[in-house]
């Protein structure tokens, strides 16, 4: 249940950004050479195929989520283009 939490607010938080801001999330998670976002209260780990997410303002109640890059990019794609 924790995870469907962490997703939602993951999520809600992404949406209010604007889309030159989440075009830059994107790319930098595509680059090869990037291995660490920070983006307001969320940190985006790459490892391997996967992204490690962490809320850095609730980080004891939720921790840490893992997805892999592909699945997130296309969540995060399908937040881009409601914007």
């Amino acid at each position: 249940m924790e995870n469907v939490f962490f997703i939602k607010e993951l999520f809600d938080d992404l949406s209010s950004y604007d889309i030159l801001t989440l075009e830059n999330l994107f790319n930098t998670i595509k680059d090869e050479r990037c291995t660490t976002v920070n983006l307001n209260r969320f940190t985006f780990e790459k490892k391997g195929g996967d992204i490690l997410i962490s809320d850095d303002v609730s980080y004891d109640d939720i921790g840490v989520f893992n997805m892999n890059i592909d699945e997130f990019l296309k969540l995060l794609s399908s937040i881009m283009r409601k914007e």
